[in-house]
């Protein structure tokens, strides 16, 4: 396994932030393959796992939290090639840096991106958040993304709507990655 030197010299170089958010991207891609139907059983057996494990259950957060990260590096690494380093925010709040480029992004796309806050910051890691309010908002930005909802009289159907599906979240990943290659 290699190592990326983070010395003081090196931390603050877009590249070393595109590497990075590179690395969580593929990782979390691995983890979309790994959750697939058809590829379950290959990583049970490589990993030795209970053939009876649910592979999408304990792999959904983690998958988002990596996704979240990606996109915090990326868009870190953006500010970062622009020579603004010192504009980098400190803050997992992926609205709130993306706020420092100019990019065209969708509505849905920005709400995706507000979710894999969540992940960042507690969803992906942790059972519940320390405050509750960080809960009740998680519910809320949850359902307003990922699901559909439709009344049919007195039925209300829930269906998720796969925004977070690899081929949906690594699209705007290519908005970001395309963005950062131009101006580096």
């Amino acid at each position: 396994m290699t190592s990326t030197n983070y010395s003081n010299e090196s931390q603050n170089k877009a590249d070393i932030w595109k590497i990075c958010a590179d690395n969580l991207h593929i990782s979390a891609g691995i983890l979309w393959l790994a959750m697939k139907d058809e590829n379950k059983s290959i990583f049970i057996s490589q990993l030795g796992l209970d053939k009876n494990i649910n592979l999408n259950s304990a792999c959904q957060k983690n998958y988002c939290m990596l996704l979240g990260l990606s996109f915090e590096l990326i868009i870190k690494a953006i500010i970062a090639a622009k020579n603004n380093i010192e504009k980098i925010p400190e803050t997992h709040a992926l609205i709130d840096i993306v706020k420092n480029i100019n990019i065209n992004l969708t509505d849905k796309d920005l709400k995706i991106l507000r979710l894999l806050s969540d992940y960042i910051v507690w969803a992906g890691k942790y059972p519940s958040p320390k405050k509750n309010y960080q809960l009740e908002d998680y519910k809320k930005i949850f359902m307003d993304t990922l699901v559909e909802i439709s009344i049919n009289g007195n039925t209300t159907t829930y269906k998720y709507n796969n925004s977070l599906d690899w081929e949906n979240v690594n699209s705007i990943w290519v908005i970001f990655s395309n963005e950062y290659n131009s101006i580096t």
